[in-house]
């Protein structure tokens, strides 16, 4: 996931290098959230997402 921070930098996010079994954890989580949601897996991870993003830049300014 990339966005652009306010001062001009571009934020990567990446699972890269996630240990397997926090990995798993996550995609249980999405599942589990999905679920209770009555959402997608995708539709959950877009809303993940886009929360990551908007903390990520508050903190950023």
């Amino acid at each position: 996931m990339f966005a652009n921070c306010p001062c001009g930098s571009t934020l990567a996010l990446s699972s890269d290098g996630m240990p397997l079994l926090q990995l798993w954890s996550m995609l249980d989580w999405v599942k589990i959230e999905s679920k209770l949601r009555s959402l997608t897996a995708q539709q959950t991870l877009s809303y993940l997402r886009a929360e990551v993003c908007l903390q990520a830049l508050a903190n950023a300014a």
